[in-house]
């Protein structure tokens, strides 16, 4: 959102579907006014959106799509990545995410290449050639260390998708007949889990019962940033953004990650399943 604003332009949020979690096409297309020149979405957790719809209303309306592939290192669906569909998409390098570097980093996924040529150019003080400047540009280079780390997980990162998506059947598994409802998967779609995002309605008591445990949480939405008070008054809604104001007081995120042992994961599900009777 903050490059968005940084380009001079308004974000506009429009809600999530209650079961996926991600950009709800319907609502993308109500929210859709002459002004709207591009879409943004977010393949959340690693979830891939369902592209389609989303690329069918953007070619109706003549509207550019930029993906958010950020947390979706692998993810794909019908067999083609996340961060393929789009003119664009944005992949971060943040330590903790599927494919981290050690520190700050990511990359643009482009087919297109005018764009390329730009963005390459902009990201190395606007050189279009060596030392002719034509336009502003920026500093935005990699790192040569960060990139050669990189280089070494990729080889590795289809190994620890795959341990991630047996993390989340298992505590699918395990915590089935529960009041916990997971993040439901696109049709055609594989997930990386990036984060494996869990709803429950009372979720106090479920950080209680972790934290008493020792079992390691987080919170990855909290109150939406439509009312976070430095954006109250940058950004726009496209409609009710009623699922996602409810998600933003119910999820919590469990532990996922590719060294976590079965033992563990089966830990911290009999300590989740007992919170409906401590309660």
């Amino acid at each position: 959102m903050e490059a968005i604003l940084y380009a001079g332009a308004t974000p506009v949020l429009v809600d999530v579907d209650p079961d996926t979690f991600c950009l709800d096409p319907d609502q993308f297309e109500r929210a859709i006014t002459p002004r709207t020149k591009a879409v943004m979405p977010v393949h959340l957790y690693g979830q891939p959106c369902d592209m389609q719809p989303i690329l069918d209303v953007a070619s109706r309306h003549g509207i550019a799509v930029l993906e958010d592939a950020c947390q979706a290192h692998g993810a794909t669906i019908n067999g083609r990545k996340a961060g393929s569909f789009g003119i664009a998409a944005a992949f971060s390098f943040y330590p903790t995410k599927n494919l981290g570097t050690i520190g700050d980093g990511g990359a643009l996924t482009t087919n297109d290449r005018e764009l390329a040529t730009t963005v390459k150019a902009l990201r190395h003080h606007g050189q279009f050639e060596p030392n002719v400047f034509p336009r502003v540009g920026f500093n935005y280079r990699l790192d040569t260390i960060k990139a050669a780390v990189l280089g070494v997980k990729l080889k590795r990162l289809d190994g620890w998708n795959a341990r991630r998506r047996e993390i989340a059947e298992r505590y699918r598994e395990r915590l089935k007949g529960t009041e916990f409802t997971f993040q439901q998967q696109v049709a055609g779609s594989d997930p990386v889990f990036h984060i494996l995002a869990a709803k429950h309605p009372r979720r106090k008591a479920v950080l209680d019962a972790l934290g008493t445990a020792g079992v390691g949480w987080g919170k990855h939405i909290v109150t939406p940033a439509h009312r976070q008070p430095g954006y109250v008054d940058l950004v726009r809604t496209g409609g009710s953004l009623r699922v996602s104001e409810a998600l933003s007081q119910e999820l919590v995120s469990l532990p996922v990650f590719p060294e976590l042992t079965n033992e563990q994961v089966d830990y911290a599900s009999e300590t989740l399943s007992k919170v409906e009777v401590s309660v």
